[in-house]
């Protein structure tokens, strides 16, 4: 089976406390409870159970799921060729800020 950062599936910061986890779990399991998605109740609940598994400060551990401190350190100080400038594709103003509008309606405030 695919190992899975417990973190990100929880949407929660490296190191978070178990307080936070749960109250992260709690908060997106009512969501897919309404939803019937069994799979991703399986995913948090996996998550939360790998978080309770780590013995000592979470710094002490090293895996291939360590998001950095300083997630803008992977980013480029300007566009360039691994980093573009964003391209509108031909829209106009009022195309994008529609398609912005339409995006934003189906987020879920919960994850703001």
């Amino acid at each position: 089976m695919e190992r899975e950062n417990p973190y990100l599936v929880l949407g929660l910061p490296f190191g978070a406390s178990r307080e936070e986890a749960q109250q992260a779990f709690v908060r997106r399991t009512k969501a897919l409870r309404a939803q019937r998605n069994g799979p991703a109740l399986t995913a948090l609940t996996r998550a939360l159970q790998q978080l309770d598994a780590v013995q000592g400060p979470p710094e002490s551990h090293l895996t291939p799921y360590r998001i950095p401190a300083d997630p803008t350190a992977l980013h480029g100080d300007g566009p360039g060729v691994f980093d573009p400038p964003p391209s509108s594709g031909g829209a106009t103003r009022e195309q994008l800020c529609e398609l912005i509008r339409e995006h934003a309606r189906g987020l879920d405030p919960e994850d703001l």
